[in-house]
């Protein structure tokens, strides 16, 4: 009997601590459309970004493809794939090493915002896209941070028991 006390009892915690995710294995739940801990870990790795500055370049990624895209400008994920082949050579990484969609996504994004910068109207695209981002419903895995509306990037909050020293 005392066996079956120990199964419920972590039964319950199981499932209390299940629920505190709403999402699980989401980096973040963005007006509906779920970006994956995975999608953002390779897209962070293939690239050598910041998994934070990872998350906040993945949210945006569709909405500036898409203003693109509407504004003349679109941008191919081929053409995305040879500038990270690029970008690899010139820092002398494997140009030829497996490139994950969230790499490309991300510089699908990178390429979008520089064709739309050179349009006539391209700084009030970027800035009503960008409003448009930092407007949606947005549920951010704590894990990678908080969304900081002034800069558009997620950051770690400070944590308060963690006191810097000098070295």
């Amino acid at each position: 009997m005392r066996l079956s006390k120990w199964a419920a009892v972590a039964a319950v915690a199981l499932v209390a601590t299940t629920g505190c995710s709403v999402h699980p294995g989401a980096a973040a739940v963005v007006d509906g459309r779920t970006i994956t801990q995975e999608y953002t870990q390779n897209a962070s790795e293939d690239l050598g970004l910041d998994v934070g500055r990872t998350l906040s370049l993945l949210i945006a990624a569709p909405y500036f493809i898409d203003a693109a895209e509407a504004n003349g400008v679109p941008v191919s994920p081929e053409d995305a794939r040879a500038a990270v082949e690029d970008m690899r050579t010139a820092n002398g990484g494997d140009a030829k090493a497996p490139i994950r969609a969230g790499a490309i996504e991300i510089m699908r994004l990178v390429l979008a915002s520089q064709a739309l910068s050179v349009l006539a109207d391209g700084a009030q695209i970027q800035s009503d896209t960008n409003a448009h981002v930092l407007g949606l419903k947005m549920d951010i895995n704590p894990r990678y941070g908080e969304m900081d509306l002034s800069s558009g990037l997620i950051a770690r909050p400070p944590l308060p028991w963690i006191v810097p020293t000098d070295a």
